[in-house]
């Protein structure tokens, strides 16, 4: 009977802490992924990318996010706020080439050719201009494009990145950052519904992050 009863509490020891730890893992597991600032700011953003080997990748970004419709071959976009604070319209002709999606339009009597390389993604469609797309940026620089299928053209172009890693103990995050400048930061961590709130232990002040697919940058 003695026995029966060590064998059925050892049973019970282990189902709780499997559960315990299955719980504590599935809530980090959620941290993995892309996710980008909520509050974007006069033309400019804030990604993060957080890594399975616990290394994390702070990415400094100019973020626009157009909103666009097509007629035939013209695709017609408006950006409501720039970072000069007003509103852009901005007509040009697109077609779809095997990967790439080229846009061409006239500007100050000159000809702007954006070839734009298609990331393939399951969920979208190669047939039409919605996905994910890289090319290459005015200033040299690679940027990433998104059109969603409710209309935007989200545009992000990475200028900074601060690189390091990071260890989750009980609901806090310690980031431990390398480059470009070694430091550490400790930020308090919860989901509300699909977003991540982060508070900074130092200040208190409050990050909203939102989890997304795109990011340049491995």
């Amino acid at each position: 009977m003695k026995i029966k009863y060590i064998f059925l509490t050892s049973i019970a020891v282990c189902f709780f802490w499997g559960t315990f730890y299955a719980q504590k893992l599935s809530k980090e597991s959620k941290l993995i992924g892309n996710w980008e600032f909520i509050n974007q700011y006069n033309g400019r953003g804030l990604m993060m990318k957080l890594k399975p080997d616990h290394s994390v990748i702070i990415q400094m970004v100019l973020a626009d996010d157009y909103t666009y419709k097509i007629e035939g071959k013209k695709i017609i976009t408006k950006l409501e706020k720039g970072s000069a604070g007003k509103v852009i319209i901005d007509t040009s002709y697109f077609e779809l080439n095997k990967n790439n999606l080229i846009m061409t339009s006239h500007q100050n009597g000159k000809i702007d050719k954006k070839i734009m390389k298609r990331i393939p993604v399951s969920k979208y469609n190669s047939k039409n201009i919605v996905g994910l797309y890289t090319w290459k940026y005015p200033n040299g620089h690679i940027a990433l494009s998104e059109f969603t299928k409710d209309g935007y053209w989200k545009i992000r172009l990475p200028m900074e990145n601060i690189k390091g890693k990071f260890s989750v103990k009980d609901s806090i995050i310690i980031f431990n950052y390398t480059s470009p400048k070694t430091y550490t930061e400790q930020e308090k961590y919860k989901f509300e519904d699909k977003t991540l709130v982060l508070t900074r232990m130092k200040t208190g002040k409050k990050e909203f992050y939102k989890k997304v697919k795109y990011f340049l940058g491995k």
